[in-house]
């Protein structure tokens, strides 16, 4: 009896299959935390894709539209007529008084130039804007009136918009996968800068929206390019192009 109990003290085979235990369990806690690292791994994975796909939503709705107003110009349009004021003395003769100069503004043209991939439609507010613009400064400078004419400025056509607005909204559908649609929204100073702001059409879960903005400057000397001659021709005038280029391009970061 005392033989058996001390061989059964001296046995390891309960050790053994504790051992085994303990090593099946730590097989399991590594095996566990490499299938956690990877599926953490495949989540970023699919948040990177997802984010990167937003972004490349923007920069496509956003570079069409700037690519299209870069590739089109705004020219401004008048015409001129001049005619001869006679007076008469008291014998009924008639003499050369004075001429009148009459300016008639018409509808700016808004003309796309090779390259522009969509409908001018979306665009055509700019143009009605440029219009207001010039109806403003519709004038020719006071120093290049001929001494003792008249001048007449006419801006009345019902077709001219002479409210200056400068504030548009866009709704383009990029054809990226897992975005519907894009909000661009367009604003132009009086100055001719425009600003392009384009975001997704909700936010995120943290309210932060995906947001690229872009800034395209009129050419240079623009202003002086919109400006009435003296004394041009009698058919329909036509001012220089107004064109515009990117300035700058860039993603708005969370939380700036």
């Amino acid at each position: 009896m005392r033989e058996r109990l001390w061989l059964k003290l001296k046995s390891n085979r309960g050790a053994s299959i504790l051992m085994a235990m303990l090593f099946l369990l730590v097989c399991m806690l590594v095996s566990s935390s490499v299938l956690m690292a990877a599926g953490s791994n495949a989540g970023k994975r699919q948040s990177n894709y997802q984010e990167q796909q937003k972004y490349l939503a923007l920069s496509s709705a956003l570079r069409l539209v700037c690519d299209d107003i870069c590739a089109a110009q705004y020219i401004g349009q008048y015409a001129y007529n001049v005619a001869p004021h006679y007076a008469y003395d008291d014998e009924g003769h008639s003499h050369l008084d004075y001429y009148i100069h009459t300016y008639t503004m018409q509808p700016g043209g808004w003309q796309s130039a090779a390259g522009a991939t969509a409908a001018l439609g979306d665009l055509l507010p700019l143009n009605r804007d440029l219009d207001a613009w010039l109806a403003g400064n519709f004038t020719l400078p006071v120093s290049e009136w001929n001494a003792g004419d008249k001048y007449i400025f006419d801006t009345d056509d019902p077709l001219i918009n002479k409210s200056f607005n400068g504030h548009y909204q866009l709704l383009l559908t990029p054809g990226i996968d897992g975005v519907e649609k894009v909000n661009v929204d367009c604003v132009m100073r009086e100055d001719g800068v425009i600003r392009l702001t384009a975001t997704l059409g909700e936010a995120a879960a943290d309210g932060y929206l995906y947001t690229m903005e872009a800034e395209l400057l009129p050419a240079p000397g623009w202003a002086e390019t919109l400006k009435l001659q003296n004394a041009p021709g009698s058919a329909l005038n036509t001012m220089a192009a107004v064109s515009w280029e990117l300035n700058w391009i860039a993603k708005k970061e969370a939380g700036v």
